[in-house]
């Protein structure tokens, strides 16, 4: 067998990689056909040859066998001459040309034969690469996404542990703020205690020094004293100073009872009316700067009230009893207020005085008289100016 040579689109060419078409001498497919009939009618005549049967059937048999034995040699004959006619003929050289003309031209195998398999191993093995890459694309992409995934929680878990740590700074910060703010409050209650402490011990010395800490250049014991009534001034009378046996403002105190330390209700002076004034002769010549008046609490006066405090007053400086004198204030006193209320003098002088005058201008309301229990006059006296 003769291969013919590959084409050029085939692989590339080696020594052994050539085919040739093969090149069949045999006899057309009809002198076949009559050689075989020629063949078979022989085998059947000596099969006839070889049967013993009887005399009719013999008869009839080689009659009917010479018959189509006769038919037979007939067709085989006129085959035989029709074969021998072809045979002579150009026809029958360019119908064997044309038949064997396929098998004469080049095979046109891209490949070797046993190619295919090979084929089937590269496909197969082409199949498990892009199987494989897309498994390890796919692989890839997962740990890709996996990883991007813990990237996210990482950064949220950064930002919460953030969070969180703020959140504990941020407590102890306040921590801190309080503990401070706690420290300040024991301070400021400790100040505060002090300063509680510090102001009854200065109310109770004020109690024991005359309950104002300040000298009193009017007070009686000490050398002060009623000189003259003012003007239109009276005494309110005794049988009107009592309220179902109890004494309201004795009338018997007079003046002096302003200027003296009791301050018991009905230790005062009561004068009729709701103005009046007396003239009160100091320690010494004194550089007043302030005066105080003092009244009892409603809640122990007799009456229950304290419509009988004077309320609108003014206080003059005098150089002589008799002296017009100098104002230096007008005031009023609070019933709501403290009980002693000191005043301090507007206008500052060096001048001293050796007089003062109390005038009362109106009271809380009583018609029918008014009481002071205690007047103070407060400054420096000269004497201790001059040693300044």
């Amino acid at each position: 067998m003769v291969y013919n040579e590959k084409s050029e689109n085939s692989y590339p060419k080696t020594e052994k990689e050539i085919y040739y078409t093969p090149i069949h001498n045999y006899n057309t497919r009809l002198s076949a056909k009559a050689y075989k009939k020629k063949d078979n009618t022989k085998q059947y005549q000596a099969k006839l040859l070889n049967f013993q049967i009887d005399s009719d059937e013999e008869t009839y048999l080689i009659d009917n066998f010479e018959n189509h034995s006769d038919r037979f040699s007939n067709t085989s004959t006129n085959c035989s001459k029709n074969i021998s006619e072809v045979e002579n003929s150009e026809l029958y050289e360019r119908t064997i040309q044309n038949c064997l003309i396929p098998y004469n031209r080049k095979m046109e195998f891209h490949e070797p034969p046993c190619i295919q398999n090979d084929r089937k191993q590269i496909w197969m093995k082409n199949v498990m690469i892009i199987l494989f890459a897309a498994v390890l694309g796919w692989y890839v992409n997962y740990v890709r996404v996996q990883i991007v995934k813990l990237k996210t929680d990482v950064e949220t878990a950064n930002t919460q542990v953030k969070n969180i740590i703020d959140a504990r700074l941020d407590t102890l910060y306040k921590i801190s703020e309080i503990g401070n703010e706690i420290k300040d409050l024991r301070q400021s209650q400790n100040n505060f205690r002090q300063s509680v402490q510090k102001m009854v011990e200065n109310e109770i010395n004020k109690m024991y020094s005359d309950k104002t800490g300040r000298t009193d250049f009017a007070l009686e014991s000490a050398g002060g004293r009623i000189v003259q009534l003012s003007p239109g001034t009276e005494n309110y009378g005794q049988p009107k100073n009592s309220l179902l046996g109890i004494s309201l403002c004795e009338g018997m105190h007079g003046p002096r009872a302003m200027i003296q330390t009791g301050t018991s209700p009905g230790e005062c002076w009561a004068f009729k009316g709701s103005n009046g004034g007396a003239v009160i002769k100091l320690l010494g010549k004194i550089k007043i700067d302030a005066i105080s008046l003092e009244h009892i609490s409603k809640t122990i006066s007799p009456s229950g009230d304290s419509t009988t405090a004077p309320k609108d007053f003014t206080v003059w400086g005098l150089k002589t009893p008799t002296d017009r004198g100098t104002l230096l204030g007008q005031y009023s006193y609070n019933i709501e207020g403290p009980l002693v209320q000191t005043f301090t003098l507007a206008t500052k002088s060096d001048e001293t005085y050796e007089f003062v005058e109390l005038r009362i201008i109106s009271n809380h309301g009583n018609p029918d008289f008014t009481c002071i229990y205690r007047f103070r006059v407060h400054g420096e006296m000269e004497m201790r100016m001059e040693e300044k």
